[in-house]
């Protein structure tokens, strides 16, 4: 289920952020090439169907055909790689509430 998280996040980002990163290119549509870009998630079966575009698991299979049109759409290379928990620490803690380590001024909402 990990996975298929992993996977579903990088799909929203992909879907909120890729088109910005297309548009910061400043080319028109048809001389763009390819934009790369990259992921990281502290579960390595994950990053590997990510990588591999391709699973037998229920709801990732799913998650992973959508991504791979967001991409193909999109005209977007994405990279995905394993992060160990050790450098995910931040993210953990930020998943959990827990914001001391974030400068209050730059805080948004509520």
């Amino acid at each position: 289920m990990v996975m298929s998280l992993e996977a579903t996040a990088s799909l929203c980002g992909l879907m909120l952020l890729g088109k910005t990163a297309l548009d910061s290119r400043g080319a028109p549509s048809a001389s763009r090439g390819a934009v790369e870009i990259s992921a990281m998630g502290d579960s390595r079966g994950g990053s590997q169907a990510m990588q591999k575009g391709a699973s037998t698991r229920f709801p990732l299979c799913v998650v992973l055909m959508e991504l791979a049109v967001q991409k193909e759409s999109l005209g977007l290379l994405m990279d995905t790689e394993w992060a160990p928990r050790y450098a995910n620490e931040e993210a953990d803690a930020l998943s959990n509430g827990v914001v001391d380590g974030f400068a209050p001024e730059r805080r948004r909402g509520g």
